[in-house]
């Protein structure tokens, strides 16, 4: 069907933008796009191929393009009454706005997509807001914040056996030789929500 086709392309688009080929992620994007009727898909898929372009976005180093795909989808998703997808796109939205300078409007959108996932049970999308808001933290100087957020989260990725997700390897850095300690993700979830919803600024135009 055209999603599982537009899908398939999305999947290519992650391992080109995996080995660092910039154009072959872009021309899998394209046809990604050029595959799907968004009529056609549900709201969850429609979410899944908004996400994963996303972090695609993101991870060829493409902040501004990543930033305006996401307010231009999460509002489409939101009029289309997909409500919670569009709530769960502010996870790499706040990213993108945390690579264009924009802390405190990051902190905001990651407050609605942390938000989201904590009431959906949605870890797969909160885990690499978790490591945004710990970037964040070191980017405003709360070194207590950042170092917890950030010790917890390597102790769950290596837990876990998992990689730094698409998307987010800039964002590891602030990790920086970061002992793991243990913490439950839930513990940890709760943690980058309350620092985020402690110093959110409004984001412009929402």
């Amino acid at each position: 069907c055209d999603w599982l086709a537009a899908l398939f392309h999305c999947h290519r688009a992650a391992i080109a933008a995996r080995h660092g080929d910039r154009t072959g992620a872009r021309a899998a994007l394209a046809a990604a796009a050029a595959a799907e009727l968004p009529t056609a898909s549900s709201a969850g898929r429609r979410y899944q191929l908004r996400h994963a372009t996303a972090t695609v976005l993101l991870a060829v180093a493409d902040p501004a393009d990543a930033h305006t795909y996401l307010r231009v989808e999460s509002d489409r998703l939101a009029t289309a009454g997909a409500q919670r997808g569009a709530e769960l796109l502010h996870i790499p939205y706040a990213e993108a706005l945390r690579r264009l300078g924009h802390a405190d409007h990051a902190r905001a959108a990651l407050v609605i997509g942390l938000a989201a996932a904590r009431a959906g049970n949605s870890y797969r999308a909160a885990f690499p807001g978790i490591l945004v808001a710990a970037a964040l933290a070191g980017a405003t100087g709360d070194e207590d914040h950042a170092g917890t957020l950030a010790a917890g989260w390597h102790h769950t990725r290596q837990t876990l056996g998992l990689p730094t997700p698409l998307g987010y390897a800039a964002t590891g850095q602030v990790l920086n030789g970061t002992r793991p300690s243990p913490v439950s993700l839930d513990e940890l979830l709760d943690h980058a929500l309350s620092w985020c919803q402690a110093g959110a600024a409004p984001i412009p135009g929402s």
